[in-house]
């Protein structure tokens, strides 16, 4: 893995508030999602990137094996 590839990787990975963050939304009402997310400390959009990121990347190593 080249450091490009690593660093691409990382910049995807969601942290740990994020991932509680997914949780509770998934079990709880998402109409307030966005005063929930403030309340956890973390951005909805910047979630959002981060996933569409790792959907990049995954089709991307898929097309190449």
């Amino acid at each position: 893995m080249s450091v490009t590839n690593y660093l691409e990787n990382e910049l995807s990975r969601l942290t740990v508030k994020e991932l509680q963050f997914l949780e509770h939304i998934i079990k709880n009402n998402i109409d307030s999602m966005y005063n929930d997310a403030h309340r956890f400390g973390v951005n909805v959009d910047t979630i959002l990137a981060k996933l569409q990121r790792q959907k990049l990347n995954q089709l991307n190593w898929n097309m190449l094996n």
